[in-house]
């Protein structure tokens, strides 16, 4: 029996292994990267949570390996391997980095000025007190990305459902839009882990763009050698202030359905993210389908973070030094 432990051990990623040796020692030094509060009921709470998010973090790892029917196989286009030892890493060591700004059902119920809706002045050390002379100081999003499957589009195609469109068709036609394609034409791009991330799923950018033609809203193209969400921030950031769209990621919104992928990489790029918790389906909608065992457990961990650890999002980098000039 022991030679057999040994040997599923060392088939298990090199992340996961070192995940089950140190968990304890990182419920400890995991602390010094957490947005932590000073008093010392919060320390208590947050000496407790490195270890529980390290346990949800093995726990993923264990249905995810032993995962009878595996969806993706590792080498293949659509796999994320390394995104997901990053994220189970993420969990271990900033697991507040999987919170999101703001959580909304579907993207239908995207507000079309977003930034006083990223900042909650009733939680925490976000909270602003307004006064005649210094009014409160908001985000300006000036551009969105916008995943695809499970935002836009049921995963794996390319039909968008007529609410989306609607929506999207209302973020470029009002005059009261950020979005709007006359005034700010490249301030929307679709970033999936499908459409664009390799030649394979070319056929889908093409179906995508020609449903999207009219409202001037593409699929970015991942770079040669880039890696797909959470990695490709840095890029799509610079595909925004080439098209003169933003100075600073803190004008970008990265809105999709995963917190392992759409919300981490809002976070490494310094932007704000915005949960679709419900996915492309608002709850009782005809087609929506079941959650899978990895998105259940993203939904209880967000629950687990803000309810129970009484944590929050993260501002961005580089927001609190904008925010002071």
């Amino acid at each position: 029996m022991e030679v057999k432990r040994k040997a599923k051990s060392a088939s298990l990623p090199k992340a996961v292994q070192s995940l089950q040796t140190t968990r304890d020692d990182t419920s400890t030094s995991a602390l010094g990267s957490l947005s932590r509060p000073n008093n010392n009921s919060n320390l208590k709470k947050a000496q407790k949570l490195p270890h529980n998010a390290c346990r949800i973090a093995l726990s993923i790892s264990v249905i995810i390996l032993h995962n009878p029917k595996p969806t993706v196989m590792a080498g293949s286009p659509n796999s994320n391997l390394r995104g997901f030892n990053h994220a189970v890493q993420t969990l271990l060591k900033q697991p507040t980095q999987f919170l999101p700004h703001l959580t909304i059902p579907t993207f239908t119920h995207l507000p079309e000025n977003l930034g006083p809706h990223l900042i909650n002045a009733k939680k925490g050390s976000q909270a602003q007190i307004p006064t005649p002379e210094k009014p409160p100081h908001t985000p300006t999003i000036r551009a969105l990305v916008l995943d695809k499957d499970n935002t836009l589009c049921a995963a794996k195609t390319t039909s968008f459902p007529p609410q989306i469109l609607a929506k999207l068709s209302s973020l470029r036609a009002s005059p009261t839009s950020p979005f709007n394609q006359t005034t700010n034409p490249h301030s929307i791009l679709i970033v999936s882990n499908r459409a664009g991330s390799h030649p394979r799923f070319d056929g889908e950018i093409s179906a995508l763009e020609a449903q999207l033609a009219h409202l001037r809203i593409p699929v970015f193209r991942l770079p040669a050698g880039t890696e797909k969400k959470p990695f490709c921030g840095e890029e799509v950031v610079q595909w925004f202030r080439e098209r003169g769209v933003v100075d600073s990621p803190h004008e970008i919104a990265v809105v999709g359905d995963r917190l392992g992928t759409d919300v981490l990489m809002a976070g490494m790029m310094g932007s704000w993210s915005v949960w679709c918790k419900e996915g492309v389906f608002d709850v009782g909608m005809e087609g929506k389908p079941e959650r899978n065992i990895l998105e259940k457990m993203e939904v209880w961990i967000e629950w687990f973070l803000r309810e129970k650890g009484g944590y929050r999002a993260p501002l961005p980098m580089g927001w609190e030094k904008h925010k002071q000039s």
